[in-house]
């Protein structure tokens, strides 16, 4: 099921401990449809999709699961997004334009996170209609779903990558190792 609407809140992110150890989950408020506009609370899971008050007020597409669950004879029913893209940054490129294919090389393919606690953390970068996309997936533990993070990208002037987020990341490729954030990604062969 996938809705697309307005991020209208961000509620401060939640941490715990559970029986296949420590969980992160942060809720979104969301407002869809045009003539009868509806809010829907948002469940993201793992690291958080957001916690930038900035990005209130932005258009974003999100897939997502229903699921109910019992408790002391109560039902309660949560909307879990697997897939999260906020639209503006994907219009963003299309305003400034398409770079060379060529500059985008470097950075095609997966990349995964060297020395990370995730079971799955990479960055996978894509070519379409010459523009530059780059996804961030993580998850947590083998039977978790994986919380895929979408964004527009592209490559500067210095030939570095930039992810469009609420704060732009740049990075850069050296002895085919992608520096970002602070973290080394390995290229998958």
């Amino acid at each position: 099921m996938e809705i697309t609407g307005k991020i209208i809140d961000i509620l401060p992110a939640q941490e715990g401990e559970g029986k296949n150890g420590t969980w992160k989950k942060q809720n979104i408020i969301i407002e869809y449809g045009d003539k009868y506009p509806r809010k829907v609370c948002v469940s993201l899971w793992g690291e958080p999709a957001t916690q930038e008050k900035s990005a209130i007020g932005k258009e974003v597409e999100i897939s997502l699961n229903l699921e109910s669950q019992e408790n002391n004879g109560r039902w309660y029913t949560e909307v879990k997004a697997w897939k999260f893209k906020i639209l503006c940054l994907v219009l963003f490129l299309c305003l400034v334009g398409c770079k060379e294919k060529s500059a985008y090389k470097p950075y095609l393919g997966e990349w995964n996170n060297v020395g990370t606690a995730f079971y799955v953390n990479q960055w996978v970068f894509t070519e379409s209609n010459n523009k530059l996309q780059a996804k961030l997936i993580k998850q947590l533990k083998a039977d978790a779903p994986p919380m895929v993070l979408e964004y527009a990208a592209d490559v500067d002037e210095n030939g570095n990558v930039v992810i469009h987020a609420e704060l732009d990341m740049k990075g850069n490729v050296t002895d085919d190792k992608l520096f970002l954030l602070g973290k080394i990604y390995q290229k998958n062969k």
